[in-house]
């Protein structure tokens, strides 16, 4: 926790740093095409989607360690709290479905 993962970082570890980045960024991107072109939906999209749903549960693993390890007398106040964040990332992916698979009628002259 908080230690260094390489101990001396060099300008060719920086380099490969940067050349795993990109080719990443590059394989999502085509895997965002290969989603599109399939007739899937919008890759790109769908990919962004998938890390926002992945990211829920330490969301809410995170939210039940700072509301509800020692709450003492304010147990109802932080239940009630998190019932409200819940209810809002709930919201956020609705919202994200809806607009995903919302037809879009462009017009054409």
């Amino acid at each position: 926790s908080g230690g260094m993962l390489i101990e001396n970082p060099g300008i060719g570890t920086y380099l490969l740093i940067a050349i795993v980045l990109t080719a990443g960024t590059a394989f999502l991107l085509w895997l965002g095409e290969q989603i599109t072109s399939k007739g899937v939906g919008n890759g790109i999209s769908i990919i962004i989607f998938a890390g926002i749903v992945a990211g829920i549960p330490s969301t809410i693993n995170q939210i039940y360690a700072q509301q509800f390890e020692d709450a003492g007398d304010q147990l109802f106040i932080r239940i009630v709290t998190v019932v409200i964040l819940l209810l809002a990332i709930l919201a956020v992916v609705v919202g994200v479905i809806f607009i995903q698979q919302a037809l879009r009628k462009i017009p054409i002259q």
